[in-house]
């Protein structure tokens, strides 16, 4: 019986489907840390934080999407992100991701109640998260 070589990943977001298609690697941003997958992961059901998600599809070729946050399952040769937001990144706009941050910072800065600081907390890890993305795509580009 011949191993199959690539993974099926589908990437939904409440508004879209944002992705779907073979690829040969996908790395994310899981709530306890960074990690990859490929074909043959062991089976995996975890929530996702705020990050990227980079893929590499079958030409060798890497897209990177930002995820607000989300559940990922993980079968041996098939992925399904579910993400509450997700946006290409090429898509993301750095001037708000910038505005966005600062505007997270100020806020915590300030004596706040639990909840709208914990607000302000998950604002500030989106912007950074959306920024480290963008940092992403140029280093990306940049070896191209």
């Amino acid at each position: 019986m011949q191993k199959k070589s690539c993974l099926y990943l589908s990437v939904v977001s409440a508004q879209e489907s944002l992705f779907y298609g073979d690829v040969s690697s996908i790395q994310v941003s899981g709530v306890e840390g960074e990690f990859g997958i490929l074909p043959g992961h062991t089976p995996l059901l975890t929530r996702i934080k705020p990050g990227a998600v980079r893929l590499t599809d079958l030409e060798h070729n890497t897209q990177i999407m930002y995820l607000s946050g989300g559940i990922i399952e993980v079968q041996p040769h098939k992925v399904i992100i579910l993400a509450d937001v997700a946006i290409r990144g090429e898509e993301l706009d750095e001037k708000a991701a910038e505005e966005a941050k600062r505007h997270a910072e100020e806020s915590m800065a300030m004596p706040l109640p639990k909840e709208e600081y914990s607000e302000a907390a998950l604002q500030l890890a989106c912007a950074v998260a959306k920024l480290r993305v963008i940092k992403m795509l140029r280093t990306l580009k940049k070896r191209r």
